[in-house]
């Protein structure tokens, strides 16, 4: 749907997969992949305000995924 132009049905699609994701960690790969396609649809259909406050939810998970592997290797370093 994105690529022939369909912005807001990518984004429907893209949320469904997101929802079907509901009980994923939202460390998982694939709940990080959506939301970044999430956004980008958001962006591209003109929903600004969607996709910032989708953005802002990705930036936490990014953050928290670089915080537990900063974590993860003090750990590994002073064993």
């Amino acid at each position: 749907a994105f690529q022939r132009g369909q912005f807001k049905t990518a984004f429907e699609l893209w949320s469904r997969a997101l929802a079907e994701l509901g009980d994923c960690q939202n460390d998982d790969p694939r709940v990080v992949a959506t939301l970044e396609n999430i956004v980008i649809a958001s962006l591209a259909a003109g929903d600004r305000r969607t996709a910032r406050v989708l953005c802002e939810r990705l930036l936490r998970t990014k953050n928290q995924i670089l915080d537990d592997m900063d974590e993860r290797l003090a750990d590994t370093m002073y064993q």
